[in-house]
């Protein structure tokens, strides 16, 4: 369903996340899903709360 490079390009905006972030629950599981129109949504896990949303 995703193209070979979605694992990679996943970590890269996790990675990009974690610089620009400061993140105050550490543990917490930062998701990120992208959907079939390239949008990329993250969400804080354990809370359920949207964090942000990004277009490739």
């Amino acid at each position: 369903m995703y193209p070979g490079g979605y694992n990679q390009t996943a970590k890269k905006h996790r990675a990009h996340l974690s610089h620009c972030l400061h993140w105050d629950a550490p543990g917490q599981i930062l998701t990120s899903v992208i959907d079939a129109g390239n949008t990329v949504r993250y969400w804080i896990g354990s809370t359920g709360m949207l964090l942000m949303t990004e277009f490739l």
